[in-house]
């Protein structure tokens, strides 16, 4: 799961801070974990483009993903649509 996302997400050029390097112009590439895809503001406004759904006991993101969409994979799409950034805050616990 996680590779399929990370592949997603775009690359960097950072500088290089290894010890062993003795020059500040050498870069490496890296993954840019700062980058958040956001939804517009105005999908937000239209609610034809969601789907209401109600969290039953302990089901996780990957559980409603897997029922929505038939993939777990897309988990990230659950969060995304629901303005969820910490899912171990955020989502919804059981009793």
């Amino acid at each position: 799961m996680t590779r399929e996302y990370f592949r997603q997400v775009p690359n960097f050029e950072y500088v290089d801070r290894n010890y062993e390097n003795k020059y500040i112009n050498n870069y490496v590439t890296v993954k840019n974990l700062f980058k958040r895809v956001k939804i517009r503001d105005e999908i937000f406004q239209n609610l034809n483009f969601f789907e209401r759904y109600s969290i039953i006991g302990d089901e996780r993101p990957d559980n409603v993903a897997n029922k929505i969409y038939n993939n777990p994979n897309l988990d990230w799409l659950i969060l995304l649509c629901n303005n969820i950034l910490n899912v171990y805050e955020e989502w919804p616990l059981s009793n």
